[in-house]
C-alpha cells in the first residue's frame, strides 16, 4: 500500500510540474507598469491546457498509439487499456505499476470487487480498491484515447478491471481446474485414437498402392524412357507420407491449442502457438518469393541438364548398339570415346583450378584465408563470403563431375558416396592445400586402383597358385589405396619438422614420384 501511494503521489507531482507557472508571467507584466498606476484590465492570457498542447502535437487524435509516449497495461495475457507517459515517469513504467497493483488485488480474495470505485482528485479520477489507489486516470489519458471526459473513461476502466479480476479468480478455482484437467485427459485420449486411426489409414493406403502399383508402367516417349515405374511409385508413396504427415501436424496443433488454452498459466502459449509456426513460415515464404527468379533459373537449368544427359546416354547407347550409324566410327568406340572426353574434361578442370589458385587474386585470398583467417579479416576481407565462394566453386565442380559420369552410371542422390573416401585419400596423399600434390595423388591412386583390379591377380599368380591368387587379388586391390595412405602418414610422422600443408604437399609429391615407377612396372608385368 505504501508503494502504491508513492507511485500515485509521484504521478500527481509530475503532472503538476507540467502546468506552466503563471506567477512569473504576472510578475513580469506588473514590472512594466508605472508606480501607483492601476493595473490595466486585460483579457486573461489565452493559455492552452497541457493536455491540449500535447494533443496538438499528436498528428491524429483518434490513434491512441501515436508518436507520444504510451504503453498498454497487460494483465493475465490481456491488454486492458493504454496509458500515457509523462516526463520522468515513462509510460511503460506506469503500465507495469498498474499491472502489478491489479495482480495484487486479484490474488487477494479478501478484496471484494464491490469495493472498487472511482473518486475525483485534483489532477485526475482515481480508481480505488477500498483506500488503495489502483489507477489514476488523467486528462492526458482521456486525450490519448479520444474521450473528452476523464470520469467516463475511469468508469469504463473500472468495469473492465472488475471483469478481468473476476475472470482471473474464476480461472483459478479448484473446481474449474479439476474439470479442465479431466477435459485435457479426454482430449489426450481423443488425440491418441485419432493418431492410431490415421496410422491405420496410412498403412491401408500403402497396401493399396502395393496391390495396384504393379500396374503402373514406365513413362516413355517412343523408345526413350523418361521416368521409370518405380520412380512413379516412390512419388505416390512420398505424396501419401506428406499428406498424412500434414494431417498429423494439424491434429497435434488443434490438441495443443485446445489443451494449453484451458489453463491460465499456459493460455499465453496457446494464444501465440500459431504465431510460432506462422512467423517462420512467413519468413521462409518471403525469402522464397525474393529468390524465386533465381530458383526458377536453377530449376530450368536442372531440367535442361537432365534432359541433355538423358539424350546423351540414349545417343551413346544407340551408337554402341548399332542403331545409330556414324560414318568411319566403329560402334565399339562409343563408350571409350566418352571416357576420353571425361578424362580431358578432368584435366581441363584441374588446369583451370591450378591457375585460379596460384595465379589470381582470388586464389591468393583463398590461400591466405586457409593459412591465417584472423589476419585476412584484419585486412578488411569478408572471410565468410570468401569461404562461401570456395564452397560454391566446390559444389559447381561436384555437379559438373556428376553430370559427366551420369551417362555411364545412374544419377542418384547418393552417387557421390563411393567417391568421398577415395577423395579423402587423395587429399591425405597429395597434401592438404596442395593443388599440384592432389593432382598427382589422384593420378597415382586412380592408376593403382584400376591396375590393381585388372592385373593384380595375374601378378600374384607368379608367386602362388591360381586359386589363391584369384581369392586374394580383390581384397588386396581394394586395400592398395589405403596402404598408400598409411605409408604417407607414417612417412610424414617420421619426417623431422614436417608440419603444415606445405610439408604434406611435399610428402605427397615425393611418394608420388616413388610409387610411379612401381605402378609402371606393375602395369608392364601385367601386360606381359
Amino acid at each position: 500500500m505504501i508503494d502504491s501511494g508513492r507511485s500515485v503521489l509521484r504521478v500527481l507531482l509530475l503532472l503538476t510540474a507540467l502546468a506552466p507557472s503563471e506567477a512569473a508571467a504576472q510578475q513580469s507584466d506588473s514590472a512594466g507598469q508605472e508606480p501607483g498606476q492601476e493595473p490595466a484590465a486585460q483579457e486573461p492570457a489565452a493559455r492552452e491546457p497541457t493536455a491540449g498542447r500535447l494533443d496538438a502535437e499528436r498528428p491524429d487524435r483518434d490513434q491512441p498509439f501515436g508518436p507520444v509516449d504510451s504503453a498498454s497495461v497487460q494483465f493475465d495475457g490481456n491488454v486492458l487499456f493504454a496509458v500515457r507517459g509523462i516526463p520522468g515517469f515513462p509510460a511503460h513504467e506506469r503500465a507495469r505499476d498498474i499491472a502489478d497493483r491489479l495482480k495484487t488485488i486479484a490474488r487477494n480474495r479478501t478484496v471484494d470487487l464491490s469495493s472498487l470505485r472511482t473518486e475525483e482528485a485534483e489532477l485526475g479520477t482515481q480508481i480505488l480498491a477500498g483506500e488503495t489507489p489502483v489507477v489514476l486516470v488523467t486528462d492526458l489519458d482521456a486525450q490519448l484515447v479520444g474521450v473528452p471526459d476523464r470520469s467516463a473513461l475511469a468508469d469504463l476502466y473500472l468495469t473492465h478491471i472488475r471483469e478481468v479480476v473476476d475472470e482471473y479468480r474464476a480461472d483459478r478455482e479448484t473446481g474449474a481446474l479439476l474439470f479442465r484437467a479431466l477435459y485435457a485427459i479426454g482430449a489426450t485420449l481423443a488425440l491418441a485414437l485419432a493418431l492410431l486411426a490415421l496410422r491405420w489409414l496410412f498403412r491401408k493406403s500403402l497396401a493399396i498402392d502395393r496391390l495396384y502399383g504393379v500396374k503402373v508402367g514406365d513413362l516413355s516417349v517412343k523408345s526413350a524412357q523418361l521416368v521409370r515405374a518405380d520412380q512413379i511409385r516412390r512419388l505416390i508413396q512420398s505424396s501419401l507420407r506428406a499428406g498424412f504427415g500434414f494431417a498429423t501436424l494439424i491434429l497435434i496443433y488443434v490438441y495443443l491449442n485446445g489443451v494449453l488454452g484451458l489453463f491460465p498459466w499456459t493460455r499465453g502459449i496457446a494464444r501465440d502457438l500459431l504465431r510460432y509456426v506462422l512467423d517462420p513460415l512467413q519468413t521462409i515464404l518471403l525469402g522464397f518469393i525474393g529468390y524465386l527468379p533465381n530458383l526458377l533459373f536453377i530449376l530450368i537449368l536442372a531440367i535442361v541438364t537432365r534432359l541433355l544427359l538423358k539424350g546423351l546416354k540414349i545417343f551413346l547407347a544407340s551408337v554402341a548398339a548399332g542403331r545409330v550409324h556414324l560414318s568411319g566410327f566403329d560402334p565399339d568406340w562409343a563408350w571409350p570415346t566418352y571416357r576420353l572426353v571425361i578424362i580431358t574434361s578432368g584435366l581441363l578442370v584441374a588446369l583451370i583450378l591450378y591457375v585460379m589458385v596460384s595465379r589470381t587474386r582470388l586464389g591468393m585470398l583463398i590461400r591466405a584465408g586457409a593459412s591465417n583467417r584472423t589476419m585476412v579479416e584484419a585486412l578488411g576481407i569478408n572471410i565468410n563470403k570468401l569461404f562461401l565462394i570456395v564452397f560454391a566453386i566446390g559444389a559447381t565442380m561436384s555437379g559438373f563431375a556428376g553430370m559427366l559420369i551420369a551417362p555411364i552410371t545412374e544419377a542418384s542422390i547418393g552417387m557421390g558416396n563411393e567417391i568421398i573416401i577415395i577423395a579423402f585419400v587423395v587429399v591425405i596423399v597429395g597434401g592438404i592445400g596442395s593443388i599440384r600434390g592432389a593432382f598427382f595423388a589422384a593420378l597415382i591412386i586412380g592408376l593403382m586402383d584400376t591396375l590393381g583390379r585388372s592385373y593384380l591377380d595375374d601378378v600374384l599368380e607368379l608367386s602362388m597358385p591360381t586359386e589363391y591368387a584369384e581369392t586374394a587379388a580383390p581384397a588386396l586391390s581394394a586395400m592398395l589405396v589405403y596402404i598408400l595412405m598409411a605409408v604417407v602418414l607414417a612417412f610424414q610422422r617420421l619426417k623431422s619438422g614436417a608440419v603444415g600443408s606445405g610439408a604434406m604437399g611435399a610428402t605427397g609429391s615425393a611418394v608420388g614420384v616413388a610409387v610411379m615407377p612401381g605402378v609402371i612396372v606393375a602395369a608392364a608385368v601385367g601386360v606381359a
